[in-house]
């Protein structure tokens, strides 16, 4: 039985190793908060210097033997460190978005069609897929009353294997259908990180990354790796540095 559990674990290391790598646009990135720059290195998602932040988490669906699913704002970005790394380190201005002012979409008693919304196109959608008019609307806002280049999504994911049919079925397979009646690691609950950036201008995605919590677990103190990395260094390693404030107008 163990044997089984090792061979299924690593199955689904490989297919998290598989659905880690960010993308980025290959499309020409316009800000909205300047008109012209003086910068001598070549950027695309960096160009979108502010940034309106949109946090949002879904809980574990009931399969996972807690909960139902449901989705509501975060208070902030939930990976420690992250929103000093993205400043500090990535040169991006975050702005929190005001709840009196974003009402529309941040109030709970009127903004779940909204939440689903987006919840659906972070997770079920391809890298390049617009997002719906709702978050459409968001992103206009954001863009003329915060004069953000963009949206930064970050979206906080609970789930278990046992919602997912691929690994489910390994599970079950492997031991003779005990996995659906006996608790266990296929119903371990665990967040993955789903972060996207929508340009102002255009609405379009133009960065997107999703990364499972134990991913980031296993690669901050993997070994393997020469460089020891936080959880906010490898989720945006791939994210470039945002153009200076000082070299636009």
């Amino acid at each position: 039985m163990i044997g089984r559990w090792m061979i299924l674990l690593c199955v689904q290391a490989c297919l998290l190793l598989a659905g880690c790598a960010a993308w980025q646009t290959e499309k020409p990135v316009t800000p909205s908060s300047y008109q012209k720059s003086r910068e001598q290195v070549p950027r695309n998602v960096g160009k979108l210097r502010r940034l309106a932040v949109l946090p949002i988490h879904q809980t574990a669906p009931s399969v996972c033997g807690i909960g139902n699913s449901e989705i509501d704002i975060s208070p902030g970005i939930p990976v420690p460190g992250a929103t000093e790394f993205l400043t500090t380190q990535r040169g991006y201005e975050l702005i929190p978005l005001d709840p009196e002012r974003y009402r529309q979409w941040l109030d709970s008693s009127s903004n779940q069609a909204f939440l689903k919304e987006i919840a659906e196109w972070s997770t079920e959608t391809s890298a390049d897929t617009p997002p719906g008019p709702l978050t459409e609307s968001l992103v206009e806002y954001a863009r003329t009353g915060d004069n953000a280049d963009g949206l930064l999504v970050f979206f906080t994911h609970y789930s278990c294997d046992r919602a997912n049919p691929a690994l489910r079925a390994l599970f079950g397979i492997s031991t003779a259908g005990i996995s659906e009646f006996v608790p266990g690691p296929i119903q371990n609950v665990h967040p993955t990180y789903r972060v996207a950036i929508l340009e102002a201008a255009t609405k379009r995605p133009v960065w997107r990354v999703a990364m499972p919590d134990p991913w980031l677990a296993t690669r901050a103190r993997s070994p393997l790796f020469d460089k020891k990395m936080s959880y906010p260094e490898i989720l945006f390693e791939d994210l470039e540095p945002a153009i200076p404030k000082l070299l636009t107008r």
